[in-house]
């Protein structure tokens, strides 16, 4: 018995082997598609990481980079702090220094020219380096008679100079000597004279000998370390000018 054809032509054993060929090809080109959607998503995901991942030598790049910026920002700051510091201590300085200059000129000023010949101590006696002058003291409380002495001292350890007061009261134990300034590189006391030239007259010098008498005006000269140098010029009114000998 022979095989039916249908009226397509095409006998059912042929229909159903294009039916499975049809598949087949099917198959294959779905494969073909993913295949080819794997690979383009592989590509993208090695590129997408290339972009986004840095290599160690960028790391290292990076790293370097933020090194130096944050040197940069720290030395910056580390100087804006040590100028500010220099600064609080300057005005620090420049104020206690111009408060002991101010005693100093306030002291002096109220200096007194006394003599007892049976007393050689109290007398004006002025040096380069030193000043020693009667006063009174304490006048809130009365007023007290004694002998108040600015001198240069260098300390033997540090080798540093300063500034001190000493204070010598009659009839009492004389306090300890105060440090009114230290940290100074010169300390000078100078005297002014008469030198009888109309067009100079006046004339600074280095030490005071006339005891009976107190100088017209005594000029005190610092040097700090930082190099900031400060004159105080202090006239006395019971002082004399002297003429130069």
């Amino acid at each position: 018995m022979g095989i039916k054809k249908r009226l397509s032509g095409f006998t059912p054993l042929e229909i159903g082997r294009k039916k499975v060929m049809s598949f087949f090809r099917y198959f294959r080109n779905v494969s073909r598609y993913c295949l080819t959607m794997n690979n383009f998503l592989q590509k993208r995901r090695r590129r997408f990481l290339s972009q986004a991942a840095f290599t160690f030598v960028e790391l290292m790049i990076a790293i370097t980079i933020f090194a130096i910026v944050a040197l940069v920002i720290y030395s910056s700051f580390n100087a804006s702090i040590k100028v500010w510091r220099r600064g609080e201590e300057s005005t620090a300085i420049n104020q206690n220094l111009r408060i002991a200059l101010d005693d100093f000129a306030k002291e002096l000023t109220n200096a007194l020219s006394y003599t007892k010949d049976d007393d050689p101590e109290i007398y004006f006696e002025g040096k380069v380096d030193s000043i020693r002058f009667p006063v009174y003291l304490s006048l809130e409380k009365g007023g007290q008679f004694g002998i108040v002495t600015y001198r240069k001292e260098i300390s033997s350890e540090k080798e540093e100079i300063s500034l001190k007061r000493e204070e010598k009261i009659f009839g009492q134990t004389p306090p300890e000597p105060e440090i009114l300034i230290d940290k100074i590189d010169e300390v000078k006391f100078l005297y002014v004279f008469d030198t009888g030239d109309p067009d100079n007259p006046y004339e600074w010098r280095e030490s005071w000998e006339t005891k009976s008498k107190i100088p017209r005006g005594v000029k005190l000269t610092l040097r700090l370390q930082n190099g900031i140098s400060f004159t105080k010029i202090v006239f006395i009114p019971t002082g004399e000018l002297v003429k130069l000998p």
